[in-house]
């Protein structure tokens, strides 16, 4: 896991035992092809996905390769980090029922 400005980036490998050159969250086929049913891809088609979750674990946003106008744009990752940290999932610790 690397941190940089209070953002903390995990990389997930496809293989075990393959280096990334990055410190990695996780490397087993099993939770690649997870991510890749949730990105709505197929595992070959994963690489470059990248995925935002918020500090509580809430997946909050996916980008894709192809996807316009995906994280490298100037200002796309600061605008939605922005909106992430101004509309925060309430917890389910925090959540009532009557």
């Amino acid at each position: 896991m690397a941190y940089a400005n209070g953002l903390a980036t995990i990389y997930l490998a496809r293989y075990p035992g393959r280096d990334s050159g990055q410190n990695c969250g996780d490397a087993s086929p099993e939770s690649w092809a997870a991510y890749a049913i949730v990105a709505g891809r197929t595992p070959d088609d994963l690489t470059g996905t990248q995925f935002l979750a918020d500090s509580a674990g809430w997946l909050r946003a996916i980008w894709r390769l192809g996807d316009p106008p995906g994280w490298t744009a100037r200002q796309a990752l600061p605008l939605k980090l922005r909106d992430i940290l101004s509309h925060p999932i309430a917890g389910q610790d925090q959540a009532h029922h009557h």
